[in-house]
């Protein structure tokens, strides 16, 4: 690809991603062009991998990184970063869709809203046809909100914002994704410390359901499969990621009074929102201490 792109797109994939030439078209199709994808392959082999290297032979703005072991998911997410070289960084699901204006939208409203790190559009269930789609769940705009507002506004709401356009910069200033349960919403929170987050209402992120309904149990087992980069032992992982996200407000440098309200409104509100999970935690330590899932 000539020159340097505005937009890197990460894909990070999997065996199962029986839908990526679809996203990739879909990719491809955009409004705006200005971008190069990179995709990371966590577990080579199968159509996946075949559709992954057709496309990156084709298309010059398409690089295809095929990791030799499976790393966990979280890993090669952060795989990415070290590969982009747009302004912007945006991930997209390797079985999901856009609205056909979205990467310019997106584009459009973070370069116009300096004080922002993220712009993200509200996530829809992939309907046929995609007009019946429904929307999947809530989302927030911090625009216009103080430090410690905006934080509570993101260590509340929804994770959608993973799948927004952010600015690479911040995204480099955060730890990335951690290997505990709940890494996500802590780099949203990372980058929540460094600006506002903005809404793009009228555009749309088509979310393809690809897994039944699961229990608590069966979920984390899934979690532990396929997040890390090696098999664990089930010990309290809702409590380490509770640890692990009192450590935010000492991550960034900001004023001592903000650190403090930050470091108390997670000790608090941890509590109420993840009590289930908490609970779960202990209730298994009891039955079932230090069973390996997988």
């Amino acid at each position: 690809m000539h020159g340097t792109p505005q937009i890197s797109i990460g894909i990070p994939i999997y065996h199962g991603e029986v839908y990526l030439e679809e996203t990739l078209d879909n990719i491809l199709s955009q409004s705006f062009k200005n971008f190069e994808i990179i995709i990371a392959d966590n577990n080579p082999g199968g159509v996946p991998e075949e559709v992954a290297a057709r496309f990156a032979s084709k298309h010059e703005n398409i690089t295809y990184i095929r990791h030799e072991e499976n790393r966990g998911a979280l890993e090669n997410w952060n795989s990415i970063v070290a590969y982009a070289r747009g302004e912007f960084l945006i991930y997209a699901g390797g079985h999901d869709l856009w609205s056909d204006n979205f990467l310019q939208l997106l584009y459009t409203t973070l370069s116009i809203n300096k004080d922002a790190v993220l712009v993200y559009a509200p996530s829809f269930w992939m309907e046929d046809p995609l007009d019946n789609s429904v929307i999947s769940t809530g989302f927030f705009d911090t625009s216009g909100s103080k430090l410690l507002q905006r934080f509570n506004m993101v260590f509340w709401g929804p994770e959608e914002a993973l799948y927004g356009l952010m600015r690479l910069e911040a995204v480099k200033k955060t730890r990335l994704q951690a290997q505990v349960i709940g890494s996500g919403a802590v780099w949203l929170s990372e980058l929540a410390l460094q600006g506002q987050f903005v809404v793009a209402p009228t555009i749309r992120r088509f979310r393809r359901k690809n897994r039944t309904a699961e229990e608590r149990h069966a979920r984390l087992r899934r979690y532990h499969r396929t997040l890390f980069r090696r098999q664990r032992k089930y010990f309290l992982p809702f409590w380490k990621f509770y640890l692990y996200y009192l450590s935010v407000p000492f991550y960034r440098k900001i004023a001592f009074s903000k650190r403090v309200r930050i470091f108390f409104s997670i000790l608090g509100g941890f509590f109420v929102r993840y009590a289930p999970e908490l609970g779960m935690d202990l209730g298994n330590l009891l039955v079932r201490p230090f069973k390996k899932y997988g």
